[in-house]
Parts: C-alpha cells; sequence; structure tokens
C-alpha cells in the first residue's frame, strides 16, 4: 500500500478545520454546501423522522450531519466521529454553544471503529470522508459490523463532472500532462466500482443515487482562499516539480474560469459552480 497523502492524514485535515467551520456551523446549519449533500443522504434512509434511532458520522468534520439531524430527528442519538482533532475541537464548541445534549462527539479513525459494539447502529454515514480512506473496503466493513441487522448506511462521492474535481484534474493535466494525476477524491467516482465495494462488503438492497447542489463564490480567484490550507490541494502541490508549484494557483483560476466561460450569476450575484456527487446506500442484512 502506497504511503498516506496529505488528504488520508488527521494532520492534513486539522490544516482546513477553521475553513469547514465557515461552511459547516450553527450560522448554516442547513445550507451549508456539504450539509446539503449530508441532508440528501438522510433523506433517502430514514423513512421514520420520529423513531428512537443512534445515527453514526464518520469523518464528520465540524459536524454538519449530526447538528442538522439533532432539529429534524428529536429522538436520535449522533455519534459524531474524525480523525482530526481540529474538527472535533470545533465541533465541540457548536454543542456547548447550542446546548445540544444529544450529539457526542469522538476523535475516531473510520477504519478502526473498535469502540463501537457490533450490531449498535441504527444508521450510519459517510459524506464525502471515506472516499479519501487508504483502505475503503476496511472503513466499509467497519461502518457494516456496527450497524444493526436492517439497518443503513450512505456513504457520499464525488462525481467525475463535478465542478472542483474537474479543475483540479484540467489543472493537474496542464501541468503534468493527461492522466498522470489521479485524485485520491475519485476512489468511488465510478458508480459500479461504487457498488462493486458494497456488495463486497456485504451489503444489500443497494442504490447509487446522483444528487447535486451548486457551490457559490463570487470570483474564481475565491478558490485559492478556500483551498489554500485544503490538503487535496496540498496533494497536488506535492505532485509537481519545482519549476511547476508556482503556476499552481493562476492555473486553477485560469481553468476555472474556463469552465465557467458563458455562465450568467445567479440572482445573488454569486457564480454557482455545478457540484454532483453520488451517495450509495446499502442495507445490512
Amino acid at each position: 500500500m502506497n504511503k498516506p497523502i496529505n488528504s488520508q492524514v488527521s494532520k492534513g485535515w486539522d490544516s482546513t478545520a477553521e475553513v469547514f467551520a465557515k461552511y459547516i456551523s450553527p450560522a448554516n446549519i442547513s445550507t451549508g454546501f456539504s450539509t446539503l449533500f449530508a441532508i440528501d443522504a438522510l433523506n433517502a434512509t430514514i423513512e421514520d423522522p420520529n423513531k428512537e434511532m443512534t445515527i453514526l458520522d464518520i469523518g464528520s468534520g465540524t459536524g454538519g450531519l449530526s447538528l442538522y439531524g439533532t432539529s429534524k430527528y428529536k429522538n436520535a442519538r449522533f455519534i459524531s466521529t474524525d480523525f482530526s482533532p481540529k474538527m472535533i475541537q470545533i465541533l465541540d464548541t457548536f454543542i456547548k454553544e447550542l446546548n445540544i445534549q444529544t450529539i457526542e462527539s469522538k476523535v475516531m479513525d473510520g477504519q478502526n471503529l473498535e469502540p463501537i459494539k457490533d450490531s449498535s447502529i441504527d444508521y450510519t454515514y459517510s459524506i464525502f470522508a471515506l472516499i479519501f480512506f487508504p483502505d475503503i473496503v476496511k472503513g466499509m466493513k467497519e461502518m457494516y459490523r456496527v450497524l444493526k441487522p436492517g439497518g443503513k448506511t450512505a456513504i457520499g462521492s464525488w462525481c467525475l463532472d463535478s465542478f472542483l474535481i474537474k479543475v483540479f484534474q484540467q489543472t493537474m493535466d496542464e501541468l503534468l500532462g493527461n492522466n498522470s494525476f489521479k485524485q485520491v477524491a475519485l476512489s468511488l467516482s465510478d458508480k459500479q466500482v461504487f457498488e462493486d465495494k458494497l456488495k463486497e462488503v456485504g451489503f444489500v438492497n443497494i442504490e447509487i443515487k446522483r444528487v447535486q447542489h451548486p457551490m457559490e463564490i463570487q470570483e474564481t480567484t475565491d478558490l485559492i482562499k478556500m483551498f489554500s490550507v485544503n490538503p487535496v490541494y496540498f496533494d497536488c502541490l506535492e505532485a509537481l516539480p519545482d519549476d511547476k508549484k508556482p503556476l499552481l494557483d493562476q492555473t486553477i483560476i485560469n481553468v476555472s474560469n474556463r469552465l465557467l466561460e458563458g455562465h450568467k450569476r445567479n440572482q445573488n450575484g454569486k457564480l454557482e459552480l455545478p457540484s454532483f456527487a453520488y451517495i450509495g446506500i446499502g442495507q445490512k442484512n
């Protein structure tokens, strides 16, 4: 197995926790960009919002799924986990600020959920987190293990035609040559591969749903501000030879401008970045 890169180690995500908190926080509890996809996952799996249940969020970041969930699922208990201590530290401040009693936060690697008992969880989720795991199947097996029989899981993965995925891929193709760089974020971007891995682990009643929500920005230069501390950005930077590293930021902007050519701003005067994802759903026998 290759050595994990920035987007696969906790220190990498610690560095971007403060940025995440601007988009997933009590101030935008139901409208944060990543949270919108988490809501899709919850709606696709939970049929009765009033039943008593335990929900596990793996790779929760600053807690978008759980923070939203407490407002909708009044009889649910949430376990919100991330291997980044900084992410959990920020989530803890939100829990305290909102005086929430139903979220339990834990620093935990999603590939090893040993403290969580077998067959103890009603629903497991991982929205754009499991896709970065060094061992994706191991992570899925842990999600399966902790689920109760009949329990459901939902995993979020970016699609190939999502705007930011295309920006990073085309940027690296220009700087390194076509197809010489593979983004870790695309590990489950193939619908059939996604389904096959869920089957391999033992999940049944599998569905791979395609959903979309636009990311709004004011200018394409904002992308550099957003991603300059993101481990995905550092994965790209470290893959470049020294003479190409100074070209990364401007190439990202140039590619973004090219992809958005002809796009009109929305009624808020913002640029909308088309963002597509798969929500992979499975059930434990």
